[in-house]
């Protein structure tokens, strides 16, 4: 099995500014919407994924798992965009209440339109009798 040789480290002194919740998005795990944790990547395709949950679920279907590498760094990466979970959790929860906020006045219109007209319906069914 090949291993394949690292990227050299980019030392020009280039600092590349990314939006929070850009990096956000990519370090959310989508199983449990959580920040990833005890990370561990696949050496074919480089998808990171929780080494519990993929162990427990994922694993089951993986042929083999001497694919599956511990990635230390992408955790360490995690930690320094947000040292304290709490952090995290209050952006998380700020993001996801942005999110669902426009669909549930969504739902809620739907909902009160549709009960409008279930009334209006009973009340001719009623003047019928």
């Amino acid at each position: 099995e090949l291993e394949p040789t690292p990227q050299e480290a980019i030392t020009d002194g280039l600092d590349i500014v990314v939006s929070l919740p850009s990096l956000h998005d990519e370090l959310m795990y989508p199983i449990y919407l959580d920040m990833l944790k005890n990370t561990v990547t696949t050496k074919e395709c480089l998808h990171s994924f929780c080494a519990d949950c993929f162990i427990t679920g994922l694993g089951k279907r993986l042929v083999s798992k001497r694919s599956l590498r511990p990635d230390p760094n992408f955790g360490a990466l995690i930690s320094k965009i947000y040292p304290s979970h709490d952090d995290c959790e209050v952006h998380q929860e700020r993001v996801l209440a942005r999110i669902n906020k426009p669909s549930h006045q969504q739902a809620l219109s739907h909902s009160t339109e549709e009960g409008l007209k279930i009334q209006a319906r009973n009340r001719l069914q009623r003047g019928k009798k």
